[in-house]
This record gives C-alpha cells, sequence and structure tokens, in this order.
C-alpha cells in the first residue's frame, strides 16, 4: 500500500585540502491507506467495489486521527491547567508559611525568647529558601 523512494544525492566536493564526494541518502515513505493509481487499477480489475472500500478505510482513518489529535489537544490543556492550578497552590502554601515563620519570630521576640526567634528564623526562612529553588529547578527541567 505505502510507497517507499530512495534518494541518493552526490556532488564533488573540492577545497584546498580536501577533494572528495559528499553523498546524502534520503528515504521517503508514505503510509497512506490508499493505493497508488496503478495498484487501485490492478484492484479495480479483480473487484469493482474495491475503491469505494479504500475510500471508506480513508475516510474512517482520517477521522480517527483527528479524533486522536482532539484527545491529545484536550489532555494538553488539562495539563496546562493542573500545572497553574499547582503553581497557585504552591504561592498560596509560600506565603502561609512565611507568615506562619514571622509569627513565630514575633512571639519569641514577645516573649523574651531571642534565641528561640532567631533559631526559628534561619531555619524556616531557609527552608522556605530552598523550596523555591527546589520548585525553580523542577520546573526548568519541565
Amino acid at each position: 500500500m505505502g510507497t517507499q523512494k530512495h534518494i541518493i544525492d552526490r556532488e564533488k566536493v573540492t577545497s584546498s585540502e580536501i577533494v572528495g564526494y559528499r553523498e546524502q541518502q534520503s528515504f521517503i515513505y508514505s503510509d497512506s491507506i490508499i493505493p497508488s493509481p496503478q495498484e487501485l487499477e490492478e484492484y479495480k480489475k479483480q473487484d469493482p467495489d474495491f475503491p469505494k472500500f479504500f475510500m471508506e478505510m480513508a475516510k474512517e482513518e482520517q477521522q480517527h486521527r483527528f479524533k486522536i489529535k482532539d484527545d491529545i489537544v484536550k489532555l494538553q490543556e488539562r495539563e496546562l491547567k493542573l500545572e497553574s492550578r499547582n503553581e497557585i497552590w504552591g504561592y498560596v502554601f509560600a506565603i502561609l508559611s512565611l507568615l506562619l515563620v514571622v509569627g513565630l519570630i514575633l512571639v519569641g521576640f514577645y516573649f523574651s525568647y531571642p534565641w528561640i526567634s532567631a533559631v526559628v528564623g534561619a531555619v524556616g526562612l531557609s527552608a522556605i529558601v530552598s523550596s523555591f529553588v527546589k520548585g525553580r529547578k523542577y520546573s526548568s527541567r519541565n
């Protein structure tokens, strides 16, 4: 059913140092369900309904391919929505955790425990910063 072509392009290459040939080979393959006109005539000789059958099959295959492409587009749209929702929730939790750390620091200072405020501040802020750095590295890989 499909057609296949083998193309060889050869040209002489010369420069001040090199003399030779450059060869490029190409293979072209068509996987169409519709046969070539010559093959279609052969099928028509055997059964006059074969061309109609092939045209129906081509239409069905085209409809199937369109459906698959539509499904792929829908999945990609859904994935983008989920990614944006995850980013928004990440920002919300980052702000909440930042507010919690700042609140704990202020409570420590209020009750005259500056060393607790320093420890909570150092650990909390470093955890928030590291989660942002990890998040950026993860999003840059995708």
